[in-house]
């Protein structure tokens, strides 16, 4: 069962997931040795060609898992999860982020989580922001209703959503209500996910009431073997992104894609490429 954040978890994937074109090219090497494993990620970041980088190393078993993450300029990240038997149910975390730079702090971040076959729920403490959020969700048969709170310590700037799904065999709707400013209901967000066969596809209808200004987005996803898929997505600005995932081997997988003006095919600025390549050792 999903949190109340990922209740159109389905149509958003098939909609911004697998795109490479974000990043000129990106390479990720993963390792794994009984309990641990270790990932290294390289990647070109668009705003200036800058080249970025990271490593992480995790311990996992059936109870705890404890995870580091290093950044080349000097950030660090860590997450410890418990899982465990003696609080069946129920999931705590707890993460650190040490930030590098003028324009970000540093952040902790304590979670818990509960689940059951009805209910799905988790609240979050981050005392560096004095604040707090808390989400929820019920299920019942093919139906799911949920919500989600936050706030301050001194329970001021409140703000909060609401949403409900429906999903069969093939197909998943979901409606979501998003806060601006002081109006709880300023926008309603509208997700439909559909699996017929080796095909997706996502969709996102964004109406705000305010104003009565409508975006739409469409995604789609085709499964042409085991080893390889094609993706497209229409955004609401027009642009239009494809990508090809294959797996060449257990070592190697790649995503390859890229995105132009979908009004302005001759716009060159507005073409963007990208490479992902996947490493398992």
């Amino acid at each position: 069962m999903v949190l109340f954040r990922d209740i159109s978890k389905n149509a958003a994937d098939v909609i911004s997931k697998d795109f490479p074109h974000e990043k000129p090219w990106e390479a990720e090497i993963r390792s794994k040795s009984g309990n641990f494993s270790f990932t290294q990620q390289a990647m070109v970041l668009p705003a200036g060609s800058v080249l970025d980088a990271n490593s992480s190393l995790k311990f996992a078993n059936k109870d705890v898992s404890v995870e580091g993450k290093f950044f080349v300029n000097g950030s660090v990240t860590f997450d410890a999860k418990y899982t465990g038997d003696y609080t069946k149910g129920l999931i705590l975390n707890a993460r650190f982020d040490r930030r590098k730079g003028k324009t970000t702090s540093d952040n902790v971040e304590v979670a818990a989580e509960y689940q059951n076959k009805g209910i799905h729920g988790k609240a979050t403490v981050l005392p560096y922001q004095g604040m707090w959020t808390s989400q929820a969700m019920a299920e019942y048969k093919s139906f799911k209703l949920g919500g989600e709170l936050m706030g301050n310590f001194d329970m001021t700037n409140l703000k909060y959503s609401m949403g409900a799904s429906y999903a069969n065999n093939q197909w998943t709707g979901s409606l979501k209500t998003q806060m601006e400013g002081t109006n709880p209901f300023a926008k309603l967000l509208l997700n439909v996910h559909c699996k017929y066969g080796a095909t997706e596809v996502g969709t996102e209808v964004a109406h705000a009431l305010a104003d009565s200004k409508t975006g739409m987005s469409f995604g789609g996803k085709y499964v042409v073997d085991n080893n390889t898929f094609i993706k497209a997505r229409l955004s609401q600005d027009a642009k239009v992104a494809i990508a090809v995932n294959h797996t060449f081997s257990p070592l190697l997988n790649a995503t390859m894609g890229f995105q132009f003006d979908g009004l302005n095919v001759s716009n060159a600025d507005a073409i963007k490429y990208g490479l992902k390549l996947n490493f398992a050792q």
